[in-house]
């Protein structure tokens, strides 16, 4: 390891935290936070040990007498600032205050000590709001002081801290800064040090920034800056963190720190500036070993601090959207699985869909004996969102802040590394969207012997494939995330995508058009089997009655069809929108889309075919009428071969039942050879109307739908002819044939319990 040192002088500045008490409790500040809890110490910086550190410290533009608590409230503040002054070191003297501590004169007396400047803090002079965002704040008391201030001409600015509590109350704080009189603000984001959601998204900070600049020409003496706010967006035209080189602090012990954000002394070793110079510091093993380790990954004392924006690219905060609803019997175990991943930053927002069980109590207890390095937000909703969950993912969602969202059901269980080895995907592969594979458990956590996949097989997850066919192996919403780039571009709302298709289903078309999908076949996910279960396959495959299974799989090309027109409707409002960017995606993918469309529309005629034979068997009827629905925009059949149809059935009509049975498939043959798959399916399932029980007629379907590039249709038809005449070795062949390529979706939206009527 080559040691990194800082060699240039002077530093830009120097941040010194004099005092640990303060007057107020804002919400989300380190110190109301470790008050709670009780890791707090209120401590003052004692005179001696100030100028010791003052000694020890090399030349700065600028040194700031202030850290967490509230500056003036030290006892020997304005000795501070005249020995800070008297040694030369400084160019400039600053602070920020909440300006409520002190009186005017106090205020003046620091200028007269030393001080070039201060910042006031104010985030809102609407006395509510101000108790939300800077509890103890006595609105009126500030506004005198603020007016006393301008009139005494005191060289002073003002800090607005943006968050989700004050955001639509900025432009009348600005506006009342401005009748005060105030000549500079400085807005901010809010920095996340808690688990309230009040950092702004992306998109509040655009708003925020058009809503600033439309009110600026109306303001008569302020001018507002919030060039931290402008660069927020664009990570490559802000430089990395330079606090480490040129801008380190001291904590109020006189430890030195490389953070002027945390102003913690453990990532140096509690390197004591009191007793031995920056420059020995600086110099020692331990300093270049974390400058290496800066420069090489962004240590984790670094990760998610808005300065170190390198650190935000390589460790992104990432959300866990975990919802819950009447699961007691499993939500311990999943909610342990969610708190123990290895990844880190990691927001975990759990959703309660008002369960009639104890299910929130034992959320509440396990979080009360969590003390990792995650950030819990538990949400209890006071009625049930309905929607079979997708309303209490969307409220999880909406509280989220992470850039990398990760769907979560109460009832599951994650690997420990399910989190990081997807972030993993996403960065590397620079995707869209990423899915995990399941193995299955049962009730009591015990391994059913399967997988949502098979996780030696090569994964399906291409949007070609999607637009084909209708799923691909990325439509398993219980192991799935994505970017929130993804959900803001693609709007995830109560109307997007349509309420009544699964969004597991839709946002990988969605990533499709955008950078991608990519499934990961290792089962880092258990998915949980039981009787509370909503997936639609699911239970297609769990029903022993043969109609019931029929009519879910006739829901499932239904559901199909309409996704493939919201599809459509999708990628043709992306053209609209954005001509350049779609085009060609849409010249791509508009024939599959087409191609699926029939095809759903075949498998529904044909599902249906097959529940008409079937209760016509169960009511024993000898026969049927006409089918229950036709297409009339299908392709007309060639003329030779209806004239074919309609001279054969003339001849057969009076004939016994083999020959009808063998007129049948002589003529299923002829449209074979002519190459007609269309009219040689349409002649097989008129036979199956009088003879529901000729196992070769399913058998023919089949052949006919794998003829036509349908598989699982194929499947379907051969499992017919099976159940039919079970021991029939060339059926038998042609289910293994057909299992080998062939694979059925898992549908539905993760959210797996049980819904209210």
């Amino acid at each position: 390891m080559i040691p990194i040192h800082v060699t240039q002088a002077p530093l830009e500045m120097v941040v010194v935290e004099v005092t640990t008490w303060c007057n107020l409790k804002c919400p989300g500040c380190t110190r109301t936070i470790g008050e709670v809890n009780g890791t707090w110490q209120n401590k003052h910086m004692a005179l001696d040990a100030f100028q010791r550190v003052v000694d020890n410290l090399p030349a700065s533009r600028q040194i700031v007498l202030h850290g967490v608590g509230e500056p003036t409230l030290n006892p020997d503040y304005l000795d501070f600032i005249r020995y800070a002054r008297k040694s030369g070191k400084f160019e400039g003297i600053v602070c920020i205050t909440n300006a409520l501590a002190r009186d005017l004169d106090y205020y003046k007396a620091m200028i007269a000590a030393g001080m070039n400047s201060f910042t006031v803090s104010v985030d809102s002079l609407t006395q509510d709001i101000a108790d939300l965002t800077r509890t103890g704040t006595p609105v009126e008391k500030l506004r005198r002081r603020l007016r006393e201030f301008s009139e005494h001409g005191l060289n002073f600015s003002v800090s607005v801290v943006a968050s989700r509590l004050n955001l639509q109350d900025i432009p009348l704080t600005l506006q009342a800064l401005d009748a005060l009189g105030v000549y500079t603000v400085h807005i901010q984001p809010y920095i996340e040090f808690d688990d309230a959601p009040n950092a702004l998204s992306l998109a509040e900070i655009q708003d925020l920034i058009q809503v600033v600049d439309a009110l600026q020409p109306q303001l008569r003496v302020t001018r507002v800056h919030c060039p931290m706010l402008r660069g927020m967006g664009d990570t490559t035209a802000r430089p990395t963190c330079s606090s480490p080189w040129r801008e380190p602090a001291v904590t109020v012990d006189g430890y030195l720190t490389p953070c002027c954000v945390k102003l913690v002394a453990d990532p140096l070793g509690q390197m004591d500036l009191k007793q031995h110079s920056f420059d020995t510091l600086q110099s020692s093993p331990a300093f270049g070993h974390f400058l290496n380790d800066y420069c090489d990954n962004s240590p984790d004392f670094c990760i998610g601090c808005f300065n170190n924006h390198r650190g935000e690219e390589s460790r992104p905060l990432v959300s866990v959207t975990m919802v819950t609803y009447n699961h007691a019997q499993y939500v311990r175990e999943a909610l342990n699985s969610v708190l123990s991943q290895s990844y880190s930053p990691l927001e975990i927002i759990i959703s309660d869909d008002a369960s009639t069980d104890n299910t929130a109590e034992i959320v509440e207890a396990v979080l009360a004996n969590y003390s990792g390095p995650h950030r819990v937000r538990f949400l209890r909703q006071s009625t049930n969102q309905g929607e079979r969950g997708r309303n209490n993912f969307l409220a999880a969602y909406r509280q989220s802040q992470g850039r990398f969202i990760v769907w979560f059901c109460g009832d599951d269980v994650m690997q420990p590394k399910q989190v990081e080895c997807m972030v993993d995907a996403w960065q590397k592969r620079d995707v869209s969207l990423v899915t995990v594979n399941a193995e299955y458990i049962d009730s009591h956590s015990r391994p059913l012997g399967r997988y949502f996949r098979d996780p030696t097989a090569a994964p399906r997850d291409a949007v070609e494939e999607l637009a084909t066919n209708g799923a691909n192996d990325c439509n398993f919403g219980a192991g799935m995330g994505f970017s929130r780039e993804l959900a803001e571009q693609f709007d995830f709302s109560e109307t997007n995508p349509p309420p009544h298709l699964p969004p597991d289903v839709i946002f990988p078309f969605y990533a499709g058009l955008l950078k991608g999908s990519v499934m990961l076949p290792e089962p880092l996910l258990l998915y949980r089997v039981h009787d509370a279960q909503t997936s639609l396959s699911l239970a297609q495959e769990a029903s022993a009655d043969r109609l019931e299974k029929l009519k879910l799989e006739l829901l499932q090309w239904q559901g199909h069809l309409e996704m493939a027109s919201h599809m459509r409707e999708t990628l043709d409002r992306c053209v609209r929108a954005a001509p350049g960017g779609q085009l060609e995606a849409a010249n791509y993918l508009v024939p599959m889309l087409d191609h699926q469309h029939q095809l759903m529309r075949s498998r529904i005629a044909a599902t249906q075919q097959r529940i008409q034979v079937l209760e016509a068997e169960m009511a024993k009827m000898p026969e049927l009428a006409e089918p229950v629905v036709t297409f009339p925009d299908q392709p007309s059949v060639e003329p030779g071969t209806a004239q074919a149809s309609e001279v054969a059935m003339e001849h057969v009509t009076q004939a016994d039942a083999q020959s009808v049975i063998e007129a049948y498939c002589a003529l299923a043959l002829q449209c074979l050879r002519d190459n007609n798959l269309e009219q040689a399916a349409q002649v097989c399932q008129e036979a199956l109307m009088s003879y529901p029980h000729e196992s070769d007629f399913w058998f023919m379907l089949a052949l006919i739908m794998r003829a036509a590039g349908d598989p699982t249709a194929a499947l379907d038809m051969v499992n017919a002819a099976i159940e039919l005449l079970p021991d029939n070795a060339d059926y038998l062949a042609e289910r293994a044939d057909l299992l080998a390529q062939s694979g059925r979706a898992v549908d539905g939206f993760p959210e797996k319990g049980e819904r209210p009527a």
